[in-house]
This record gives structure tokens, sequence and C-alpha cells, in this order.
């Protein structure tokens, strides 16, 4: 959740929060506005691990996971909820023609919505997907995705996908809002952003 308090001079002002439940980790970030006196805390509840055989319910608190970008660089999805106003997830590859048929749909929402970040997990086992034709097909086709690499299967474990494509929609504090199996359309992607931003 997000809070603001304005500051009154003189006083002493103390941050608690209530016991974390085992399993979940507590993302908290602070933004200070010096001249008003106000500093503002975001905070996000996001489980750590899944167990085995898990799957997940509408309005679940996602599993956090940290996967590799296009750039070699780790993408953590608590850290991520710090910025964005929601997170959406999909689950692809290249070799998956239902995949490859919604992404210019995909491509035109995350154009038109700059406070959402579309995360293209890629299903990179390095044998029918590698991070190389993973890349090219992203390039080819000129896509501004975040593009991250499933190598060692995490995400996908922790998210339990069982088919190309699948997507899930976060809100900012870590809730599953809701999620497709399948190709979804335009006017889909951007009926569901409204109702969750």
């Amino acid at each position: 959740g997000k809070v603001s308090k304005k500051l009154v001079s003189g006083k002493e002002y103390y941050l608690s929060f209530p016991e974390i439940p085992a399993g979940y980790v507590l993302e908290e970030h602070y933004a200070v506005s010096v001249g008003e006196n106000v500093i503002s805390l975001s905070t996000a509840i996001v489980k750590e691990s899944m167990p085995d055989n898990h799957s997940y319910s509408i309005g679940d608190v996602m599993y956090d996971f940290t996967v590799k970008t296009t750039e070699d660089t780790n993408f953590t999805l608590s850290k991520v909820l710090e910025e964005k106003d929601m997170v959406l997830i999909n689950f692809w590859a290249t070799w998956c023609g239902y995949c490859k048929l919604e992404m210019p749909d995909f491509e035109r929402a995350r154009l038109e919505n700059p406070d959402v970040l579309f995360l293209m997990v890629n299903a990179t086992d390095g044998v029918y997907e590698t991070v190389e034709s993973a890349k090219a097909y992203i390039e080819d086709n000129g896509y501004g995705f975040e593009v991250v690499f499933d190598t060692m299967d995490q995400a996908q474990s922790a998210y339990h996908i069982t088919g190309f494509p699948t997507t899930y929609f976060i809100d900012e504090v870590g809730n599953l809002v809701t999620y497709a199996r399948g190709a979804i359309s335009y006017n889909t992607l951007i009926d569901v952003i409204g109702r969750i931003k």
C-alpha cells in the first residue's frame, strides 16, 4: 500500500509494521519531499518462494522471482512493484504461434501505458528456445518489451506455467488481479489494464 504523512517540525516519528507472515518479504520504498516536510512510504508484501504443486487464485499475493534481462542484469518482481502501477507478466516462446499472434497488440498497449510494466518471460530451455533465438525475434520485430530469459525455469515454476501464452495481471501491491491462458486481444488488454489502474 501507499501512505503520505505531513511532518510537524520538532516531533519524532517512528514507523512500525505488523508481523509479516512466514514466507513473505516486505519491500519498502521511501520518498521524502524536504520542501513540503512530507514523507511517502510504499510497501508491498511478496511471497519468497512457492511450495510444490501450488496454483494461483484471484487475489493471491504473487511469489517473488529473479531472472536475467536482455542486458544481462537481474530483474526482481518485488523491486519493480516499487515503481510501477501494475505489472503484466506474459510467458511466451518463439515456437508458440499464439504467442507471436498477440505480441503486436501487447506492444501497442505497452506504448499507450508507460506506467505499466509489460514483462515478457521467455521459456528459454536451451533446446527448443535459446537466448539468441528469442533476442533475434524481439529485435527483428522492433518490440520494446522488457524481456527476460527463464533459463533456470525459476519463473515458470513459481507461476505454475503449463501452457503458452499465459498472462498474469498483478497490481501495485503484488496481488493477482486476473490471468489469461491463451492469446488475448488488444481490447481485452486495455479493458483489464483500465480496471486495475
